[in-house]
């Protein structure tokens, strides 16, 4: 797999992009770009009020798309999950999250 870009929508208020993955072969091409230009393209994603993007690292890139940072949107719930990466063979990783022990109450 070289990418893909992962997004929900109501269809009528909000949309929000999840993830956006480029192979690090491939980036630096505009694959990326492309993937998020094609999903705000969509019915149930142009059509909506607000597009909200879920991004920790790469806010430069999504700026140069035209998202803006909005500092009304910053609550975050975290499960108690720890990620491990699978190695797929190829020198490539994805993410496996499994629960953490927590206390019984």
């Amino acid at each position: 797999m070289i990418g893909f870009c992962r997004g929900t929508s109501d269809g009528v208020y909000r949309a929000t992009i999840w993830d956006v993955v480029i192979h690090k072969d491939y980036q630096g091409l505009g694959l990326g770009r492309k993937l998020v230009e094609t999903a705000l393209s969509h019915p149930l994603m142009s059509q909506v009020e607000r597009v909200y993007l879920m991004t920790t690292y790469q806010q430069n890139f999504y700026q140069k798309i035209g998202f803006q940072e909005n500092k009304s949107t910053t609550m975050v719930l975290q499960n108690a999950y720890e990620i491990n990466p699978i190695s797929l063979g190829d020198g490539s990783t994805i993410a496996e999250s499994k629960a953490l022990d927590t206390a019984s109450v």
